[in-house]
């Protein structure tokens, strides 16, 4: 089974950002197929060239 977990913020006039996260589920556990980055990071510095 595959499914995605897909939490969101949003603020009223403003917008808002979802981060999503796909997993495929077995018999003996689960992994995730989103290949991003976990941490937190600043907007501006995921922005750079280097990090696309």
């Amino acid at each position: 089974m595959v499914l995605t977990i897909e939490p969101g913020v949003y603020l009223n006039g403003i917008g808002g950002a979802r981060v999503e996260d796909t997993l495929v589920i077995t018999k003996t556990g689960c992994k995730s197929l989103t290949k991003l980055p976990r941490e937190l990071r600043n907007l501006n510095e995921i922005q750079k060239p280097e990090i696309l």
